[in-house]
């Protein structure tokens, strides 16, 4: 039902959607969590993806913060800093070359 939510057009909705995901662990939402990272929710939706932790959203991060990923600079750096504080180690190139 949470993952209904994430797509509401009301945005006090989504970022409690978002909040939910995260408070339950949804794993399962990894992905449509990170594909709102660039969105108006951002600081909510990496603050989700802290929560739920695990190989999941390192892998997403990772994603993320490559060289080459096409989001903004700023959604890097705020992926970049949720990677470092769930595995120092994958954060690592990402920080070097941020």
């Amino acid at each position: 039902m949470t993952k209904f939510r994430l797509e509401s057009s009301d945005a006090a909705i989504r970022r409690a959607a978002v909040q939910r995901a995260g408070a339950w662990k949804a794993s399962a939402l990894v992905s449509r969590l990170t594909s709102l990272a660039a969105g108006e929710e951002r600081a909510v939706v990496f603050a989700a993806l802290r929560d739920i932790g695990g190989n999941a959203v390192v892998a997403a991060l990772t994603k993320l913060v490559a060289a080459d990923s096409p989001v903004a600079p700023e959604v890097r750096r705020e992926a970049v800093v949720v990677l470092a504080a769930l595995n120092a180690n994958a954060a690592l190139p990402a920080v070097i070359a941020t």
